[in-house]
């Protein structure tokens, strides 16, 4: 004779609350073994505490339910363990954000201010224009690194099918600053020789321009430090920027490599207005 458990017995001894037991059964992730149809009681049996155990242990990663539901449903060991090694580069992502984010306040409370500038070089530098491979969608802030390094996969492909040469590192347009918070305006885009056939959205010219220039080494987590760096160069200079602005990849530092990241970020400025005309010269 099978042995149930209420669900507020199931709750206690699997360390999960009897409300996330219910969200879990809407969701299809932890069903429970009978319900009592005349009182709508939910009981579990003894053995689904492995998968509530599984269930507990992926939501502490922060992994959405969905994909929780997709892992539980996988019967092939090698889809299962590709699945565990996102999982595993996302939390080394997390962990590197965590330990960029301590040394960062480390250095505010040893520094004040200052440190979240940091001590950046920057010079002003006519950018050329080039011909490049592009991909232009919104990207979701919280899955940068994933959706970046996707698009840019499918740039390499589109370059091999075309015959393209590479002429330079990869790198990023940001457009539309005004954009809700949650996302950014991205154009990903891969330098190509300049006679290459064809026209198209994947293929157009980036013009150049005048630009505010500087080198950021270290965590990505850390870059708006660079950014602020180059805007408050530009305040003392007389500038103001335009967009989009870019991120060049000069070097995208693998989950653990020593060699740090290395990102040269132009900024497009244009000189101040006279005072009183700064409605006559709204940026683009």
């Amino acid at each position: 004779m099978k042995t149930f458990l209420t669900i507020g017995e199931f709750s206690q001894a699997a360390r999960i609350s009897p409300k996330a037991l219910r969200l879990y059964q809407r969701e299809g992730i932890l069903v429970p073994a009978w319900i009592d149809e005349a009182t709508g009681y939910r009981y579990y049996l003894p053995s689904q505490f492995a998968e509530a155990h599984r269930v507990r242990w992926l939501r502490n990663l922060e992994i959405p339910l969905e994909e929780i539901r997709t892992f539980l449903r996988q019967k092939d060991p090698g889809d299962m363990r590709r699945l565990l090694e996102e999982y595993r580069r996302r939390l080394r992502r997390r962990m590197e954000k965590l330990e960029a984010d301590l040394k960062l306040l480390e250095r505010v409370c040893a520094e004040g201010e200052e440190a979240f500038f940091g001590t950046y070089e920057i010079r002003l530098r006519r950018i050329p224009s080039l011909r490049a491979l592009t991909r232009r969608f919104l990207v979701d802030k919280t899955r940068f690194d994933e959706e970046v390094d996707e698009a840019f996969r499918v740039l390499h492909r589109a370059g091999e099918r075309l015959g393209a040469e590479e002429r330079g590192p990869e790198f990023c347009l940001f457009h539309r600053p005004d954009l809700e918070e949650s996302h950014w305006d991205v154009e990903c885009c891969l330098p190509v020789n300049p006679d290459l056939p064809g026209t198209g959205q994947s293929l157009r010219e980036i013009r150049g321009c005048l630009a505010a220039c500087t080198l950021h080494l270290g965590p990505y987590e850390e870059i708006e430090g660079a950014y602020g760096a180059l805007l408050r160069w530009m305040d003392g200079h007389n500038l103001l920027p335009r967009y989009p602005s870019r991120e060049t990849y000069l070097h995208r530092q693998d989950p653990g490599g020593a060699e740090p990241l290395r990102v040269e970020l132009l900024w497009p400025v244009r000189r101040k207005p006279p005072k009183g005309e700064e409605k006559d010269h709204a940026p683009p």
